[in-house]
């Protein structure tokens, strides 16, 4: 079973964005650790408006933490995507989130991750010019 260490302490960044005011850590059940510094920037859970009834909103929910290290993992790309996914679901189970909303949302980082992906690789590639 992984591991989260760090409170969730943030205050808004722009619309429809967060800033981390302390660390975040998630520790798979491999032992590896991935760590969103303070100052990390997230813009949440991308779940359609339409679903917020069912779901939750984006920054709201147990799949708040999970949601951080996914978005690090999606914007530093030092992994594969599949794994991004993986860890997401995998942090989503150890936060305790119910299995058919950690399911839903797997789906969806799944089929709509794609996009993010390459919006963050497109932003990598031209930061390293």
């Amino acid at each position: 079973m992984g591991k989260f260490k760090g409170k969730w302490r943030v205050e808004e960044h722009g619309p429809r964005k967060i800033k981390l005011l302390s660390p975040i850590s998630y520790t798979t059940n491999k032992g590896i650790t991935h760590t969103a510094p303070e100052g990390f920037v997230s813009d949440g859970a991308s779940i359609p408006a339409i679903f917020w009834i069912i779901i939750g909103s984006p920054f709201m929910g147990k799949y708040r933490r999970p949601v951080i290290t996914h978005d690090l993992l999606y914007a530093t790309q030092n992994v594969r995507r599949r794994y991004a996914d993986r860890v997401f679901l995998e942090g989503m189970k150890d936060d305790l989130v119910s299995w058919w909303k950690r399911r839903a949302m797997y789906l969806g980082v799944r089929s709509g991750g794609w996009w993010p992906w390459y919006r963050h690789a497109k932003r990598l590639k031209k930061e390293k010019r």
